[in-house]
């Protein structure tokens, strides 16, 4: 695909979150943006040194805990590749999480699964299922995997965590970084540090 110019992730949650677990999730940023942050960080092999957030809360209880519902993500990453996440509490398809990875010979896409593969075809166009209606549906393989790894450590089949202490400071260094861009309505610089 040549190189890669911009990597754009998208993540829209379905069916909306109960207000009782939003009071406590730790906010759009904290809950969602996290495996938005691993993904563009692991398609860059990269980490962004520039954030800019800039975000809206459409429901109004989620308005009064201070946090928002609706948030746009920008990164700058130090080699030039863009990155930017898009992501909501709300979703009118089902779970909708999409990846776009933007090179100079091509572009790689990477869709929602539907609930079936059956599309109807007719004079009126094509009409096919609804992405699948929530996490749990979307990521019932990884979550699989991830116990799989997690029994392989524990009996001592795997000897290193896929994920490091490095993943996760990093991570929670960016998504500081974006809740503060967000605040503030400023790009914010990244300091590892």
């Amino acid at each position: 695909m040549g190189n890669v110019v911009k990597v754009k992730t998208i993540s829209r949650d379905h069916p909306f979150p109960n207000y009782a677990f939003l009071k406590t999730s730790g906010g759009l940023v904290f809950d969602c943006c996290s495996h938005d942050v691993d993904v563009q960080c692991w398609l860059t092999g990269e980490v962004p040194n520039e954030v800019y957030a800039m975000g809206t809360a459409i429901d109004q209880e989620v308005k009064a805990m201070n946090d928002f519902d609706t948030l746009e993500v920008l990164f700058k990453f130090p080699s030039g590749i863009m990155g930017s996440i898009d992501i909501s509490r709300h979703s009118t398809c089902g779970y909708d999480q999409r990846i776009e990875v933007l090179g100079t010979k091509a572009v790689v896409f990477a869709e929602n699964p539907k609930e079936s593969t059956v599309i109807l075809a007719n004079s009126s166009g094509f009409t096919c299922d609804p992405a699948v209606y929530s996490f749990p549906a979307r990521y019932k393989q990884a979550y699989s995997a991830e116990l799989d790894h997690f029994a392989d450590l524990i009996s001592g089949v795997a000897k290193t965590p896929r994920l490091t202490h490095y993943d996760v400071r990093v991570n929670c260094i960016i998504l500081h970084a974006i809740a503060e861009s967000a605040q503030k309505g400023l790009p914010v610089k990244v300091k590892y540090d």
